[in-house]
């Protein structure tokens, strides 16, 4: 006959109320992350309209401006905007690792951070520069590339707020044009849907899924007064902080959306792991029950 102490169901009960105070645990981070999430997407929209338009709005003045032939033209442009012309060679490459500051939010972090190894490995230019957006991706990174010669790590620190995002957008900003690279790469995570998320490391000038040289035979069609200078460079301000904008905003809304995710699926394995050890509790109390009546039946039917 099997006898189960008491302390087994005594560990089973510790067992359970563990498991509910990590559930309360998981349903505030649930919430918080629901919260923010709703805030980002609600935002999200304007967002894009902004990098679409500076993407736009770049096209017509960024052509004349490379085909001309005057060096103040040619000045305004940056080099990673050059990149289209096949003399131009991508000496430096500045790759921005937007990540987040804190994990759990199924392996955002580490998987841009292996995209940027893998890149790194397949190339073979003489500077690459890293700037990380958030302090777990730099860890991650920083780990990935520790054995790598001529690596640039650069932390931008980040707050996990939605105000942020502008702030953080301007510091990376302001570090690209100081870099000025000779190609600018991405490596984010791009927003589908609330299930759907795609880790990507994409240049500049294929961001979005839109390429800025594209039917250049329309932009020939186009008059435009090449001697105004400050017109390209404000269009070249607007697209390039467009896009630090609208690659933040996506993994922040992508950030979210995973930790809406996983912190759900949390709570309901929490709530079947309940569920189990109540039912094996039972099992052990009603076994111990039956085995004390057996024993009481067995002593009476022997005094008697």
């Amino acid at each position: 006959m099997i006898r189960f102490s008491m302390a087994n169901t005594q560990s089973i009960k510790s067992r359970i109320k563990s498991i509910k105070s990590t559930i309360k645990v998981t349903k505030v981070m649930q919430t918080i992350s629901t919260g923010r999430f709703k805030l980002l997407r609600k935002s999200l929209d304007a967002s894009e309209k902004f990098f679409l338009y500076s993407h736009e709005s770049l096209k017509a003045p960024l052509w004349h401006v490379t085909h001309a032939e005057t060096q103040e033209d040619q000045a305004v442009i940056p080099n990673f905007l050059k990149q289209h012309k096949s003399e131009n060679k991508s000496d430096q490459i500045l790759i921005v690792a937007i990540g987040s500051n804190r994990g759990l939010c199924g392996g955002l972090n580490s998987v841009i951070a292996k995209q940027i190894y893998n890149f790194i490995n397949a190339s073979s230019k003489n500077k690459i520069t890293i700037l990380c957006c958030g302090q777990k991706i730099y860890h991650e990174t920083e780990r990935v590339t520790s054995k790598i010669n001529g690596i640039e790590l650069i932390h931008v620190p980040t707050k996990d707020d939605m105000g942020s995002i502008h702030n953080t957008a301007t510091k990376i900003y302001q570090e690209i044009i100081k870099i000025n690279p000779d190609q600018l790469l991405f490596g984010y995570t791009d927003f589908i849907s609330s299930m759907i998320q795609e880790t990507k490391t994409t240049d500049i000038l294929l961001l979005g899924d839109v390429a800025l040289f594209g039917n250049e035979q329309h932009y020939r069609n186009i008059n435009a007064d090449t001697g105004h200078q400050d017109i390209v460079k404000i269009a070249i301000n607007n697209f390039v902080f467009g896009s630090i904008y609208y690659t933040l905003h996506k993994t922040a809304l992508s950030e979210q959306a995973m930790r809406m995710r996983i912190t759900d699926n949390a709570t309901n394995n929490g709530k079947k792991a309940i569920n189990s050890l109540i039912l094996k509790y039972n099992k052990i109390r009603q076994t111990n029950i039956t085995n004390e009546i057996i024993d009481i039946i067995s002593a009476t039917n022997a005094a008697q």
